[in-house]
């Protein structure tokens, strides 16, 4: 039965201890439930701490290792809770308070829920540091192999990341595919291949973003294995992603956080300043936006309508110009339509995305904009020959970039600003560290 637990396919053998000093005994009554969770205040008031001011830092480095099924045993948890992060990403430092405090006074002592941090630091050194910042719960011994697995397997593309599972136990048919990915199997950091997501059931996919608005964890899809319902009832078997708003949130209502003039969604309360996006409703956008210019090019070289201009433009220039300041709703009707697709089609909940690169975005999509309509107001001044060429130029390189946007989720303009205007003009980087 061991060599089929996913959990120790997906872990390792061995979960290693990260509590506080004398409470670091998997046996010690305070912890006995919350697998070394420790005290949350004492979490928040040393996760700043370097590891040489931290007296508990040697002592990490030869903690206690307790077998995986022991770590997650069934009588204690109904759910796993996995914290991806690294000692190199600041959002991931700023994040680990946040996710401490609630897995030592939420999670582990009432939701039944282990949470376990997995890091993906580059080098053994940032890994001990890593586990500084998060004491108060166990960690996975460091393996980058391990760690690359769940990244591929939970498909994520920025940390830091939480995913919240199922402690479900069955046997594992070693020779069927996941249904929980794609269904193929996976190489294991020892060479074999198994399914091993076969009876890995999400509960939460990522809640990166929800957690810091429901710090209670009211909102999240426990089903009826919480302490609610009482141990062993069922529950709900579905991943979806849990989402704190509602569809008329998504839709009217500005976020939590931020200026009150920008109507767009905040989801970070460590950045109140700063807006977030709905990545879901910004593609369904781009894809409304590549369908315009896709009139635009017809227009150019058939049509040859003012009247499409005369409409045309307006519309894309007061879109652009109002979702870079006040954000995709409710006065944007392009985004309008786009944030009611995606909660048609993603009723699960927003994937928030910082707005900065989307505004760098979408200020270059009103110069070209711009540009199109200059060239439409100076044809006759430049000239047939050099008219058409010029403008399908524009109007393509917008169809291009929308398109990109809509099918693929590349950003052109993210991509500019991401890599370029951070480094020229020294900007504080994106919210969210590439992996």
């Amino acid at each position: 039965m061991t060599e089929d637990d996913w959990r120790i396919q997906l872990f390792g053998p061995y979960i290693q201890q990260n509590g506080f000093g004398k409470n670091n005994d998997h046996g010690n009554e305070d912890n006995s439930e919350e697998g070394g969770g420790g005290a949350a205040s004492s979490s928040c008031k040393d996760i700043e701490c370097p590891p040489e001011e931290d007296s508990n830092h040697k002592a990490r480095k030869n903690a206690l290792m307790i077998p995986t099924q022991d770590a997650f045993d069934t009588d204690l948890y109904d759910y796993i809770a996995i914290f991806i992060g690294a000692n190199y990403c600041p959002h991931c430092k700023a994040f680990a308070p946040t996710v401490v405090e609630a897995a030592t006074s939420i999670l582990q002592p009432h939701k039944r829920c282990k949470v376990v941090f997995v890091s993906n630091d580059r080098d053994e050194d940032n890994f001990q540091q890593s586990c500084d910042k998060v004491a108060g719960i166990d960690v996975m011994p460091y393996n980058l192999d391990r760690t690359k697995v769940m990244r591929d397997l939970f498909n994520l593309k920025t940390i830091p990341a939480l995913m919240i599972l199922r402690n479900e136990v069955k046997k594992t048919d070693m020779t069927s595919k996941s249904d929980f990915q794609s269904g193929d199997l996976r190489e294991q950091p020892d060479g074999t291949s198994s399914s091993l997501n076969r009876d890995m059931i999400p509960v939460v996919t990522n809640a990166r973003n929800i957690l810091p608005n429901d710090t209670k964890c009211v909102h999240f899809p426990w089903g009826s294995n919480h302490e609610d319902a009482g141990h062993g009832g069922g529950g709900d078997h579905t991943g979806a992603n849990a989402s704190t708003m509602s569809a008329m949130d998504r839709l009217i209502i500005r976020g939590k956080y931020g200026n009150w003039w920008e109507l767009g969604h905040h989801a970070n309360p460590s950045k109140p300043e700063e807006m977030y996006m709905d990545e879901h409703a910004v593609r369904a956008r781009a894809g409304l936006l590549n369908v315009i210019t896709w009139i635009a090019l017809m227009n150019v070289f058939f049509w040859n309508d003012k009247v499409y201009v005369q409409v045309l433009f307006p519309l894309v220039a007061w879109e652009f110009l109002t979702s870079m300041t006040l954000g995709l709703t409710p006065v944007s009707p392009i985004g309008v339509l786009g944030t009611l697709l995606s909660i048609a089609l993603h009723p699960e909940g927003p994937y928030w995305k910082p707005a900065k690169p989307k505004r760098f975005a979408w200020f270059i999509g009103l110069t070209l904009a711009c540009t199109c309509l200059t060239l439409f107001v100076l044809r006759k001044d430049i000239g047939e020959p050099y008219y058409k060429p010029l403008i399908a130029c524009v109007v393509l390189t917008c169809n291009v970039a929308t398109w990109l946007e809509s099918s693929v989720g590349f950003c052109l303009g993210c991509f500019i600003y991401n890599n370029y205007l951070v480094k020229w003009f020294e900007l504080e980087e994106c919210e969210e560290c590439k992996l």
